[in-house]
Parts: C-alpha cells; structure tokens; sequence
C-alpha cells in the first residue's frame, strides 16, 4: 500500500486506540456483566485454572475459556485490575474496526469508503461502551469480521477459507453459538449477491470446518468428562433457551432494539437514509445489498428471540457502518453539484460524532443528542457506591443484608464474595454483628428505623449508604 493509504489507516487506527483505552481502568466494575466475569476470573487465577470456572465456589460454566485466557494474561502482566480485565476487549475492538477498513477495502478498493467505514464503527457509541468493558461479544464481534474478510478473500484464492472456519472456531471459544448465529447470515447474503456458491465444493471448505472442529472438540471433550451431561445441558442448553423464538409476550418487548437503534445517534439516521437511497437509485451495487441485508437480517433474528440484551446487537454495527460509508463515500467524490456542501456536512457530522464519543468516555450514558451533561443515575454511578461500599466489606467477614438493593455481583467482587442476603418479609437480619446495604434515597428522606440495635455509620454516596450492627 502507498503512503497515501497508510496514513488514513494510521489515523483511524490511533484514533481507535485512543479511544478504546483512554481512561479505561477508571470506572468500576458494574453489574451484569463485568462484575460477574471479574469474578469468574479472579477464581480462575487463585486456583491456576482457565479451563474449568467457578463463581463463588460452584461450577460455572456458562462461557467458553478464550476470553478468559485472555484476561488471565493480560492480568498476569499488569495486575488484577480494571484496566488489565478491560484491555483485552478493547484491543479486540481496536481490531474489529480495523478488520472492517479491510473488509471495505476488499469490496471497494476505497480509501475514503474504508475510513468512512472505521470512523463510524469507531463512534458507534454502544459498540464503542462495550468494547470498553469486560465483556466477551467483542471476541465474538472479531472473530466474525476475521471470517467476513476470509470468506470475501477466498472468492479469489479458496485457501482463506481455512481462515474462515479457524475464526468461527475463535467465536465459538468466545461465546458459543453465537458466532455461528452471526455468520451464517452473512456468508449467505454475499453468496447470493456475489453468486458465488462454489465455496461449498472445495476441498479447503471441508478441510477448514476439520479444523474447526480439531480446535473446538477437545475443549467440548475435557468439559464433559468433568461436568458429563450436566455441561451440555448449562452450556449449549442455555445458549439455544436464549435464543429460540417465543410465542406470546417477549421479555422487554418489540420496541426494544428498535429503541436502542434509534440511540445511536447520529448513525442511524444516516442508515436511514442510505435505505431509502439504495431504494430510488439505480443501478444498485451488490456492497451496498449485501450490508444492508445482513444488517436487517441480524435485526430481525434478534427482535423474535426470546432473551433481549442490547449488546447482541453488537454484530450488527460494523455492517450498519459499511452500508453508510458505501453510500456517502461516492457522494462526497463523484457528486459535482453538491461535493462541497455533502463535504462540510460529512466534516460536521463527524465533527458531532468524535465529539460525542470523547465526551461519552468521561460521562457514559450522561449525555443528550445535543452532548448536554445529564444528572440521570447510570449503572456505572451505582457500581462506583457498591465498589467502595465493597471495599469495607472485604475488611471483616460478616454477613452482609441488602434492603431494597438489588444489586449483588460487583458487591461480590469488591468484598471479596462476602455472604450476601436479601432483606425480605421472611428473612429479616439476625443478631449483630451484620453490615447493611441500603438505598441513599431512604436513608435520606427518614424511611429506615432501627430498634434495639446499635448502629455505626460506615459509608454514604449518592445511592448506596451502609451501615455496620454491633453486639
């Protein structure tokens, strides 16, 4: 590649790394799921074990060992801490944006497509926030782009296609099932837009899917001669539960991912409207079907599953990317009547999206469309309380009560997985001493009394406060 290609990349690139990693150790771990997987892996280092997982002691085998393994080692470098268990997913998603200038390139043979591409992925601000946390769809994300951009390689030269099969087998080791969910839909739209069907016929395929299974098959093997059919049942049985479709009312309802679509500002509009372009204009370009296809297909598998979480989405957001930057980028070179004006529309719009995704690394989920402050309560303001309530936990092991708190796994981790229980009609806290977890808002406003015990104040933030009993 000339210099006048690298400098683009290089820029994305950076741009993404310092995105990806500015300040990335400073908030705590939150709740479901970062706490949970924190947890996992601080088990897994005290007992030198990334193959077999606990949680509080008890198997745990809900995920695949590759993200783990990558956290085990990025922690082994620079210790236990936030930054150490982020890093991995966020140079995955370093990654992913990188994987899609090469995707875009492949299809285009486009600088401008290709940056276009990145910069949006790069700005997506659900994908940007997921690939700052602990979480495993960003391997998943990964694996399946690394697929995309075999499987597009291997219309010339079928050997990619063992590329192909090696970066579902990553996926699986992600996140199971879901990497298949992903890329099925996707090899299939480029088959039939590209007619290219002849794939199913080398020998490279089948020698790639032996891989496949040479990769997958001995950690699926040694997990079932520890758990037996207990691991088929928790692992692919979960995995399938969540994903089938249901009859009847769904768990967060239709409008769910059509509201966290309409989010993500300013991208979706934009997507919008280069449906409606890919509609009235002609001729249609096979990139621009294919992108936009994959992006609808994968909305509408997760919209009729039975488990909704905004992060399945994660998938979808590269190729919502690829199909806006394959209809701006040829009206920002080729329109003469209206390149200037699309220009500086393009350089603002880009301007709000960098803007908001650095003001969005400060302050998550704390800003509006026009990046105002918002004093609204986010999960990352409740984990911040139960991170330092957590650290007076891990001081003295005693049961811990929650009342109206329903909050429990980055408590567990920060209090170095103290005995947590729930205040209920039946299960009231028993003699002193005991810590107490309870909602600033009630401790405020005079809702909590205590009778007959003695009560020292340990810690109060703007939504947890706790409370130490003495005998």
């Amino acid at each position: 590649m000339r210099a006048s290609v690298y400098l683009p990349l290089i820029a994305i690139t950076s741009f993404a790394l310092f995105l990806a990693l500015y300040r990335l150790g400073d908030p705590p771990l939150i709740d479901y799921d970062e706490a949970t997987y924190a947890q996992v892996l601080h088990e897994s280092i005290a007992h030198s074990n990334f193959f077999t997982f606990t949680k509080g002691g008890s198997p745990w085998i809900d995920k695949p060992p590759l993200s783990f393994l990558l956290m085990g080692a990025s922690t082994a470098i620079l210790g236990e801490d936030e930054f150490a268990m982020r890093l991995p997913a966020a140079l995955l998603t370093v990654g992913s944006i990188f994987l899609l200038w090469l995707i875009a390139r492949r299809l285009t043979s486009d600088k401008i497509t290709a940056f276009a591409a990145s910069f949006i992925l790069a700005t997506t601000l659900p994908f940007l926030e997921a690939g700052r946390q602990v979480r495993l769809d960003m391997g998943v994300v990964f694996s399946v782009l690394l697929a995309t951009y075999c499987f597009l390689k291997s219309f010339d030269n079928k050997k990619w296609l063992l590329g192909f099969w090696t970066s579902i087998a990553f996926g699986f080791l992600f996140k199971s099932v879901l990497a298949f969910l992903a890329i099925i839909p996707i090899t299939a739209v480029f088959s039939f837009t590209y007619r290219q069907w002849n794939w199913l016929k080398s020998r490279w395929f089948w020698a790639g899917a032996i891989l496949f299974l040479v990769i997958v098959i001995p950690w699926l093997l040694y997990q079932h001669s520890i758990y037996g059919p207990t691991f088929w049942q928790s692992f692919i049985g979960f995995q399938l539960r969540h994903l089938q479709p249901i009859i009847g009312e769904q768990q967060a309802g239709y409008w769910y991912y059509v509201k966290i679509l309409l989010s993500v500002q300013p991208w979706i509009n934009l997507f919008i409207i280069s449906c409606v372009w890919l509609i009235i204009t002609l001729p249609r370009s096979r990139q621009k079907i294919a992108s936009a296809v994959i992006v609808i297909f994968i909305f509408i598998f997760f919209e009729i599953a039975q488990s909704k979480l905004g992060y399945y989405l994660l998938p979808l957001y590269p190729f919502m990317a690829l199909s806006i930057a394959l209809t701006l980028a040829p009206i920002l070179k080729n329109s003469s009547n209206y390149r200037t004006t699309a220009r500086v529309l393009a350089i603002a719009i880009g301007i709000y999206a960098a803007a908001s995704a650095v003001l969005n690394i400060q302050a998550p989920q704390k800003r509006d469309l026009l990046l105002r402050y918002s004093d609204a309560v986010t999960t990352r303001d409740i984990a911040l309380d139960e991170k330092y309530i957590g650290k007076f936990l891990a001081r003295e092991k005693i049961p811990v009560y929650l009342y109206k708190w329903p909050y429990h796994e980055t408590l567990y981790y920060y209090g170095n997985a103290p005995e947590l229980i729930t205040v209920t009609q039946s299960k009231q806290p028993t003699d002193p001493p005991y810590f107490l977890v309870i909602p600033t808002d009630f401790v405020t406003s005079n809702q909590v009394r205590f009778n007959s015990v003695s009560v020292e104040f340990i810690y109060q933030g703007p939504i947890g406060t706790l409370f130490r009993t003495k005998n």
